[in-house]
Order: C-alpha cells, then structure tokens, then sequence
C-alpha cells in the first residue's frame, strides 16, 4: 500500500488500514501486509511503522505524481521476487477495506504458471505515448493484482522503467496510476486485464476521511 508523505490524511487512512482489516491479527495466514513509505517521512503510526517497507532514492512527490512512485514500485518487485517472496501482489489505497480471505479465495481459481492482471476493468483513453484518437483501453480500476510470473516477464523487458521514462517524458510524471499500470502492461506484454469478480465481496470504501 503506498503511502504519500502529505497530506496527513494519507496516513491516517494507512493507520486505520493498519488497525482493521491490515491488522497482524486479521491477516489470513498465506498473506501479508506492506505499507510503501518515501525514505524521509517521519511522524507513523507504530502499526504502520511495524510494516513500512522503504526503497532506497524513493522520495515523497506528492499525489499528483504518485504515478512515478508506483512504477519505481512495481519495478523493484518484479527485480527483487525474494523481498517479499510473494505469488500474488494486490495494489491498494489506504481508503479502501479488502477482505483478504475472500481475495485469495478468488486467486486460487488463476493458474499461476500463466501471467495475471486482475481487478475490475473499466475503459480510458491510452495515456502512455500521448492521446490518439480511437485508441481506448481497459484499465483495472482502483485496486490490482498482478502475479509473480507476470511481474518476471516484466523484469525481463525492463517493461515498468521503459514506462516510466515514456511518463517523464509525456507527461512530467503526472497521470492516472492505474491507467498508467495497465497501458504498461499491455504494450510491454499485450496482456489484458481479467476480471475478478463482484467487487462488493473483496473491497469496499468505508475508511475515507473528509478531513485534511
């Protein structure tokens, strides 16, 4: 779960995630929780604190850019398969609730020696290698769950730096980051996204805070 150094909100939501479903005591066995954190945030939460996970040169850019966070994120995933050795990795925000039990339910049903870009898709225009007309793609919108075989293929391409050089590049590192993901994919792998069922069952929006 990345989360942006200001403003506070964000990490009053990755601190009520912490204390909730992402609780040690909640988590089902088979999964486990991160909380992505720029390398010179201070002030968190201990239950976030106790499972912050720091990437060397990864900065705070804001909301706005958080896109760039993401990519350098996925990046370090797929080159790094052992930290965390995981076969399933779910994006999600803090303002979201995930029923953990019920998603890996849902992943069993996925053959893990093929590669996998699930979530619940929705359509955009394609935003990396700038607007063309009539070129509208799925998108997985909100939450995704990549695999770990396809996070290797990736790896094998050097797909996600390859993007977020085209992000830099088009749009200063500004962009829709689960448009982004998805557009990644696809154009390094041809690869859509699938579809994971009836989201109410897995993921729902209870912790959002009106507060700044």
């Amino acid at each position: 779960m990345p989360v942006p150094a200001g403003p506070r909100v964000y990490m009053r939501q990755a601190e009520v995630a912490a204390r909730t479903w992402a609780s040690e005591a909640r988590v089902p066995r088979g999964a486990a929780v991160f909380f992505l954190l720029p390398e010179d945030v201070g002030g968190v939460p201990a239950p976030v604190a106790r499972r912050a996970l720091r990437l060397s040169g990864d900065i705070d850019v804001r909301y706005e850019h958080q896109t760039v966070r993401d990519l350098i994120l996925w990046h370090y995933l797929a080159a790094n398969p052992t930290e965390p050795n995981c076969e399933w990795y779910l994006r999600s925000d803090g303002d979201t609730y995930v029923n953990l039990s019920r998603l890996l339910q849902r992943l069993a049903c996925f053959k893990p020696w093929q590669p996998h870009h699930v979530g619940w898709p929705k359509t955009a225009w394609s935003q990396l290698g700038r607007f063309r007309e009539a070129n509208m793609r799925l998108y997985l919108f909100g939450n995704v769950v990549l695999n770990r075989n396809l996070l290797s293929r990736m790896d094998r391409q050097q797909g996600f730096i390859a993007c977020l050089d085209a992000l830099l590049h088009d749009w200063a590192g500004q962009g829709m980051m689960d448009v982004i993901l998805s557009d990644c994919i696809f154009k390094t792998l041809v690869i859509w996204p699938e579809f994971l069922g009836d989201d109410a069952e897995i993921v729902g929006y209870p912790f959002k805070s009106r507060g700044r």
